[in-house]
Protein backbone atom coordinates (compact mmCIF):
# COMPACT_ATOMS: atom_id res chain seq x y z
CA UNK A 1 0.00 0.00 0.00
CA UNK A 2 2.96 2.09 1.09
CA UNK A 3 4.72 1.52 -2.48
CA UNK A 4 1.44 1.98 -4.52
CA UNK A 5 0.66 5.77 -2.84
CA UNK A 6 4.70 6.58 -2.86
CA UNK A 7 4.63 5.06 -7.15
CA UNK A 8 1.33 7.52 -7.73
CA UNK A 9 3.11 10.82 -5.98
CA UNK A 10 5.93 10.18 -7.55
CA UNK A 11 4.39 10.48 -11.26
CA UNK A 12 2.81 13.51 -9.84
CA UNK A 13 6.30 15.38 -9.48
CA UNK A 14 4.71 17.43 -6.69
CA UNK A 15 3.46 16.69 -3.57
CA UNK A 16 1.45 18.90 -1.43
CA UNK A 17 1.88 18.66 2.44
CA UNK A 18 -1.85 17.34 2.73
CA UNK A 19 -0.61 14.32 0.90
CA UNK A 20 3.21 14.20 2.15
CA UNK A 21 1.25 13.71 5.90
CA UNK A 22 -0.58 11.00 4.68
CA UNK A 23 2.36 8.79 3.37
CA UNK A 24 3.85 9.61 6.74
CA UNK A 25 0.75 8.47 8.26
CA UNK A 26 0.91 4.95 6.62
CA UNK A 27 4.49 4.90 7.31
CA UNK A 28 4.19 5.15 10.66
CA UNK A 29 0.80 2.62 10.47
CA UNK A 30 2.93 -0.09 8.75
CA UNK A 31 6.17 0.53 11.29
CA UNK A 32 3.85 0.10 13.81
CA UNK A 33 2.25 -3.06 12.90
CA UNK A 34 5.58 -4.81 12.06
CA UNK A 35 6.45 -3.66 15.37
CA UNK A 36 3.45 -5.33 16.94
CA UNK A 37 3.68 -8.64 15.18
CA UNK A 38 7.42 -9.07 15.87
CA UNK A 39 7.23 -8.11 19.36
CA UNK A 40 4.15 -10.95 19.38
CA UNK A 41 6.50 -13.28 17.79
CA UNK A 42 9.64 -12.68 20.17
CA UNK A 43 6.73 -13.18 23.36
CA UNK A 44 5.77 -16.35 21.96
CA UNK A 45 9.49 -17.83 21.58
CA UNK A 46 10.16 -16.31 25.25
CA UNK A 47 7.37 -18.10 26.74
CA UNK A 48 8.22 -21.17 25.01
CA UNK A 49 11.28 -21.14 26.19
CA UNK A 50 10.12 -20.43 29.48
CA UNK A 51 7.50 -23.09 29.81
CA UNK A 52 10.44 -25.41 28.84
CA UNK A 53 12.90 -24.05 31.41
CA UNK A 54 10.34 -24.18 33.75
CA UNK A 55 8.16 -27.74 32.97
CA UNK A 56 8.67 -30.16 35.65
CA UNK A 57 10.30 -33.44 34.22
CA UNK A 58 10.20 -36.06 37.13
CA UNK A 59 10.51 -39.69 37.51
CA UNK A 60 11.08 -41.84 40.33
CA UNK A 61 11.03 -45.80 41.41
CA UNK A 62 12.12 -48.49 43.66
CA UNK A 63 15.59 -50.33 43.88
CA UNK A 64 17.01 -52.88 45.63
CA UNK A 65 20.77 -52.10 47.45
CA UNK A 66 22.50 -53.92 49.58
CA UNK A 67 19.16 -56.11 51.13
CA UNK A 68 17.41 -52.86 51.53
CA UNK A 69 14.46 -51.05 49.34
CA UNK A 70 15.20 -47.58 48.07
CA UNK A 71 13.38 -45.23 46.75
CA UNK A 72 14.85 -43.40 43.47
CA UNK A 73 13.90 -39.96 41.95
CA UNK A 74 15.12 -38.14 38.85
CA UNK A 75 15.05 -34.60 37.74
CA UNK A 76 15.09 -34.71 33.63
CA UNK A 77 13.95 -30.55 33.82
CA UNK A 78 15.89 -27.85 33.96
CA UNK A 79 14.13 -26.06 37.01
CA UNK A 80 14.92 -27.31 40.71
CA UNK A 81 12.86 -30.12 41.69
CA UNK A 82 11.35 -30.14 45.80
CA UNK A 83 10.36 -33.32 46.79
CA UNK A 84 8.02 -32.68 49.82
CA UNK A 85 7.22 -36.28 50.89
CA UNK A 86 7.19 -39.95 49.25
CA UNK A 87 3.58 -42.16 50.18
CA UNK A 88 4.33 -45.76 50.07
CA UNK A 89 0.87 -47.51 50.81
CA UNK A 90 0.10 -51.55 50.85
CA UNK A 91 -3.29 -53.59 51.15
CA UNK A 92 -2.57 -54.89 54.35
CA UNK A 93 0.04 -52.59 56.20
CA UNK A 94 -0.78 -48.58 57.13
CA UNK A 95 0.23 -45.68 54.89
CA UNK A 96 4.07 -44.71 55.18
CA UNK A 97 4.80 -41.01 54.03
CA UNK A 98 8.43 -40.50 53.93
CA UNK A 99 9.00 -36.40 54.95
CA UNK A 100 11.84 -35.31 52.76
CA UNK A 101 10.92 -31.31 51.59
CA UNK A 102 14.52 -32.04 49.46
CA UNK A 103 15.45 -29.74 46.16
CA UNK A 104 17.04 -32.01 43.41
CA UNK A 105 19.30 -30.23 41.00
CA UNK A 106 18.28 -30.71 37.34
CA UNK A 107 20.49 -33.84 35.80
CA UNK A 108 20.39 -35.34 39.57
CA UNK A 109 18.98 -38.94 40.94
CA UNK A 110 18.29 -38.91 44.17
CA UNK A 111 17.77 -41.78 46.21
CA UNK A 112 15.96 -41.93 49.56
CA UNK A 113 16.15 -45.42 51.84
CA UNK A 114 12.55 -47.61 52.83
CA UNK A 115 12.38 -47.79 56.72
CA UNK A 116 12.86 -51.58 56.98
CA UNK A 117 9.84 -51.77 59.11
CA UNK A 118 8.29 -51.54 56.31
CA UNK A 119 8.91 -54.61 54.65
CA UNK A 120 10.95 -56.36 57.06
CA UNK A 121 7.77 -58.45 58.39
CA UNK A 122 7.44 -59.78 54.79
CA UNK A 123 7.14 -63.16 54.26
CA UNK A 124 8.37 -63.83 50.53
CA UNK A 125 6.20 -60.72 48.53
CA UNK A 126 4.54 -57.94 49.20
CA UNK A 127 3.18 -55.29 46.62
CA UNK A 128 3.30 -51.80 47.66
CA UNK A 129 2.10 -48.36 45.80
CA UNK A 130 4.50 -45.70 44.99
CA UNK A 131 3.74 -41.69 45.05
CA UNK A 132 5.42 -38.79 44.74
CA UNK A 133 4.37 -35.31 46.37
CA UNK A 134 6.25 -32.49 44.87
CA UNK A 135 6.24 -28.81 44.50
CA UNK A 136 5.52 -27.74 40.51
CA UNK A 137 5.63 -24.85 39.24
CA UNK A 138 2.99 -23.13 40.78
CA UNK A 139 1.14 -25.33 43.46
CA UNK A 140 1.97 -28.77 44.60
CA UNK A 141 1.11 -31.61 42.64
CA UNK A 142 0.63 -35.31 43.32
CA UNK A 143 2.22 -38.02 40.67
CA UNK A 144 0.87 -41.21 39.21
CA UNK A 145 1.05 -43.79 41.67
CA UNK A 146 3.37 -46.92 40.28
CA UNK A 147 2.94 -50.65 41.83
CA UNK A 148 6.20 -52.41 42.53
CA UNK A 149 6.21 -55.78 44.25
CA UNK A 150 9.24 -56.45 47.13
CA UNK A 151 10.54 -60.71 46.92
CA UNK A 152 12.16 -60.48 50.75
CA UNK A 153 14.13 -63.19 52.45
CA UNK A 154 14.61 -62.90 56.12
CA UNK A 155 13.67 -59.31 56.32
CA UNK A 156 15.98 -58.63 53.51
CA UNK A 157 14.82 -57.25 49.80
CA UNK A 158 16.14 -59.66 47.44
CA UNK A 159 14.42 -58.51 44.13
CA UNK A 160 11.82 -55.67 42.83
CA UNK A 161 10.07 -55.85 40.13
CA UNK A 162 7.59 -53.31 38.66
CA UNK A 163 3.63 -54.70 38.76
CA UNK A 164 1.69 -56.40 41.47
CA UNK A 165 2.76 -59.69 42.00
CA UNK A 166 1.14 -61.00 45.40
CA UNK A 167 -2.22 -62.89 45.85
CA UNK A 168 -4.84 -60.37 45.40
CA UNK A 169 -8.50 -62.44 47.02
CA UNK A 170 -11.71 -60.95 45.57
CA UNK A 171 -14.75 -62.04 47.45
CA UNK A 172 -18.10 -62.91 45.82
CA UNK A 173 -20.70 -60.25 47.03
CA UNK A 174 -23.47 -61.95 47.23
CA UNK A 175 -22.40 -65.12 49.30
CA UNK A 176 -18.83 -64.28 50.71
CA UNK A 177 -17.50 -67.40 50.36
CA UNK A 178 -14.45 -68.68 51.59
CA UNK A 179 -11.70 -69.17 50.24
CA UNK A 180 -12.20 -66.29 48.56
CA UNK A 181 -10.92 -66.40 44.32
CA UNK A 182 -7.77 -64.83 43.48
CA UNK A 183 -7.55 -62.17 40.55
CA UNK A 184 -4.79 -61.88 37.91
CA UNK A 185 -2.81 -59.33 38.82
CA UNK A 186 -1.39 -58.86 35.26
CA UNK A 187 -0.40 -55.66 33.49
CA UNK A 188 -1.80 -53.52 36.00
CA UNK A 189 0.29 -50.45 36.98
CA UNK A 190 -0.77 -49.39 40.18
CA UNK A 191 -3.41 -50.21 43.51
CA UNK A 192 -6.23 -48.20 41.06
CA UNK A 193 -5.82 -49.88 38.34
CA UNK A 194 -6.14 -52.89 40.71
CA UNK A 195 -9.31 -51.93 42.80
CA UNK A 196 -11.21 -51.30 39.28
CA UNK A 197 -10.31 -54.56 37.97
CA UNK A 198 -11.64 -56.29 41.43
CA UNK A 199 -14.83 -54.26 41.40
CA UNK A 200 -15.21 -55.87 37.83
CA UNK A 201 -14.38 -59.13 38.75
CA UNK A 202 -16.52 -59.43 41.93
CA UNK A 203 -19.51 -58.10 39.90
CA UNK A 204 -18.60 -61.28 37.68
CA UNK A 205 -18.59 -63.20 40.81
CA UNK A 206 -21.98 -62.20 41.89
CA UNK A 207 -23.63 -62.98 38.40
CA UNK A 208 -22.37 -66.54 38.18
CA UNK A 209 -22.82 -67.21 41.88
CA UNK A 210 -22.69 -70.15 42.85
CA UNK A 211 -20.46 -71.12 40.15
CA UNK A 212 -18.42 -67.66 40.61
CA UNK A 213 -17.05 -67.34 36.96
CA UNK A 214 -14.63 -64.45 36.03
CA UNK A 215 -12.46 -63.72 33.21
CA UNK A 216 -9.99 -62.45 35.94
CA UNK A 217 -9.82 -65.73 37.94
CA UNK A 218 -6.21 -66.71 38.35
CA UNK A 219 -6.00 -70.81 37.28
CA UNK A 220 -3.58 -73.14 38.42
CA UNK A 221 -2.89 -73.18 34.39
CA UNK A 222 -2.37 -69.93 34.16
CA UNK A 223 0.21 -69.12 37.42
CA UNK A 224 2.66 -72.32 35.95
CA UNK A 225 2.43 -70.85 32.71
CA UNK A 226 3.40 -67.62 34.31
CA UNK A 227 5.77 -69.05 36.87
CA UNK A 228 7.74 -70.72 33.71
CA UNK A 229 8.20 -67.48 31.51
CA UNK A 230 11.49 -66.20 31.44
CA UNK A 231 11.31 -62.81 33.33
CA UNK A 232 14.29 -60.23 33.69
CA UNK A 233 12.18 -57.66 34.91
CA UNK A 234 13.44 -59.17 38.53
CA UNK A 235 16.85 -58.40 38.26
CA UNK A 236 16.01 -54.40 39.13
CA UNK A 237 15.31 -52.96 35.54
CA UNK A 238 15.32 -49.60 36.92
CA UNK A 239 19.13 -49.63 37.29
CA UNK A 240 19.80 -47.33 34.51
CA UNK A 241 18.33 -44.18 35.90
CA UNK A 242 19.88 -44.32 39.22
CA UNK A 243 23.35 -45.83 38.70
CA UNK A 244 26.30 -43.80 40.09
CA UNK A 245 24.10 -41.30 39.66
CA UNK A 246 24.02 -39.12 42.97
CA UNK A 247 27.75 -39.46 43.84
CA UNK A 248 29.67 -36.60 45.38
CA UNK A 249 26.53 -34.16 45.20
Amino acid sequence: MILAALLFLSHKGTISSTEAGTVAAFVLVYITLEYVITNHEILAVMKNQWARQSAVLMRFGLRQLAGEAQVWIANFGLANLMVIEVRIESRRDDRVILYKHAIIAPGVVKHYAIPKSVYQHVQLFRAYDVSVKYFGIDEVEQSASRAYTLLVSQGRVVKIKRGIHEMWGVDCPKCMTWPYTCMITDGLQNYEEAVVRMNEMAEELRETCPDHASKWTLTTEHANKKGTKEDVSWSDSDRRWHRGSDKGR
